[in-house]
């Protein structure tokens, strides 16, 4: 009879982490793709402002920047970057201004198990030395949103957040290897 209520137990418990993770993430935060400045900085209220000047990016650009948010006690900056053509919303940059651990390596890991805990196990996971470089990376793939955690260097000393408008990448055309 205990073994009958461990095992019923165990299955309830499986159910509700799978309930709890999200089955589709529509944007970041308050954003949704396709927005325009103007909606932007209208759904972030006090957290976004106009850039003095538009950043430029490969591809897009940025108007309006994040003020400091707080993800897992790190600092991040970020930009919502707007599709060249469309002049909408298609992605946004996070980038980190404070970490609260002083190991690099401590604060990817953290993090690490912040973005599980929020979305579930990543779609991939990398992990690569090039020389001295490290280079760590998670992905996951959501229907609307794409969402990528990477850090690189030496002692891993850069880390960015990535929130892509999903139009159908594929893992391996984000540097991803095919799963074995």
């Amino acid at each position: 009879m205990k073994r009958i209520i461990y095992i019923f137990s165990f299955i309830a418990f499986c159910f509700s982490i799978l309930l709890s993770q999200p089955k589709d993430v529509p944007g970041f935060m308050n954003t949704r793709w396709g927005m325009t400045d103007e909606e932007i900085l209208k759904a972030m209220k006090d957290d976004a402002v106009k850039l003095k000047s538009k950043k430029m990016f490969r591809v897009s650009y940025a108007n309006v920047g994040l003020k400091e948010i707080t993800i897992d006690s790190n600092k991040f900056i970020g930009y919502f970057l707007m599709n060249e053509d469309t002049k909408t919303l298609s992605q946004v940059n996070l980038n980190i201004v404070y970490q609260h651990l002083e190991d690099n390596f401590e604060t990817y890991e953290s993090l690490k198990k912040y973005f599980i805990k929020e979305y579930g196990n990543p779609t991939r996971e990398r992990s690569e030395m090039r020389g001295n470089s490290h280079n760590k990376a998670l992905l996951w793939i959501f229907p609307s949103t794409v969402i990528l955690v990477s850090a690189w260097g030496n002692n891993l000393e850069n880390l960015m957040i990535q929130y892509f408008k999903n139009v159908g990448k594929t893992p391996e055309q984000f540097g991803f290897k095919e799963k074995k």
